[in-house]
């Protein structure tokens, strides 16, 4: 039965690959179904892999861990050290909470220790909003202080309270996740427009094979990103569709500019394809209006190039 269940996973998980790796909605319901099933050993390692992939994206990635934690047949398998390690690999602090819950199952206080102290201090040295609003919620520090009631998560706790109002005071209480690890926004629809650009910049550094990391401007709420020798692109949500722009450097000589818009879900794909290491974008001038041609793999652009087209190769 797992086999053939984790066949099904498998061939549905094609779909998130073909969408730049964001969760389908078929794969997602296929994953939803194990948070009720009698999970295996075969399950169990399925999950595992996918959770400590790291060639996925986290909200991925994450889907899976959720399912772990959460369906208390997958607890009677020794996954202590699978937690141990990937907590210790994490760049984000939010996401390496929620292995340290999981290796909270199944070690002794001693043992949780030192991990909770290391990640205290590691508190104290990142601000990011989206970080502290997933491990002050109610499935974060204050769920291992409620479930545990060890001094070091007593301690974290405190530590995180205090780091967090360090963070920009304009993005704080926007969002949270409950008691079943669900994101819940707390914020209004026009409020949410803003911080789409935000969301959309942290999933964008955390895409493999990137040919640089973008930045994000908090004053003007957009995505720059230096791809190309003389040119740039800068890309927002605001409007609650997409805005991606080619645009001139300052110094240089050449005028081409062009821009498009996307709908907010398809934003990734688009950026993910004009960033991703060695991919190219293509635009075209006519009747002094600039489009675009290709953007993506250069293996697979197959137009004709002439003098009114501008070939953009990452530099």
């Amino acid at each position: 039965m797992s086999q053939e269940y984790i066949a099904l996973l498998e061939e549905k998980f094609k779909k998130c690959t073909a969408q730049c790796g964001m969760l389908h909605p078929e794969y997602e319901e296929l994953l939803d179904r194990l948070m009720d099933m009698e999970l295996d050993q075969q399950l169990v390692d399925y999950l595992c892999e996918k959770t400590a992939s790291k060639k996925h994206w986290l909200e991925i990635r994450f889907y899976h861990l959720r399912i772990l934690l959460l369906n208390k047949s997958a607890h009677k398998f020794d996954l202590k050290q699978f937690y141990y390690e990937n907590q210790k690999r994490s760049r984000r602090l939010w996401f390496r909470l929620f292995l340290i819950r999981g290796y909270a199952i199944y070690a002794t206080e001693e043992e949780l220790k030192p991990v909770i102290n290391n990640f205290r201090e590691l508190l104290k040295r990142n601000h990011d909003y989206i970080d502290y609003e997933d491990i002050l919620s109610v499935a974060g520090l204050p769920y291992l202080v409620k479930t545990y009631n060890y001094d070091c998560c007593i301690s974290a706790l405190a530590v995180a309270k205090e780091e967090y109002l360090k963070t920009n005071e304009e993005y704080r209480g926007r969002f949270t996740r409950n008691e079943n690890l669900e994101h819940v926004n707390l914020i209004s629809p026009y409020e949410k427009k803003y911080l789409t650009t935000k969301k959309l910049y942290e999933k964008i550094i955390d895409m493999p094979d990137l040919h640089s990391v973008p930045v994000y401007d908090e004053k003007q709420n957009i995505i720059i990103w230096h791809l190309w020798e003389d040119f740039h692109m800068v890309a927002n949500c605001e409007s609650g569709d997409g805005y991606i722009s080619v645009e001139t450097d300052k110094l240089s000589k050449k005028k081409w500019r062009t821009h498009w818009h996307s709908r907010e879900e398809d934003m990734a794909i688009t950026l993910y394809e004009l960033g991703k290491k060695g991919n190219i974008l293509v635009l075209k001038s006519f009747l002094g209006a600039t489009g675009t041609v290709y953007y993506g793999n250069p293996d697979n652009y197959t137009h004709h190039t002439s003098f009114a087209h501008l070939y953009l190769k990452q530099k």
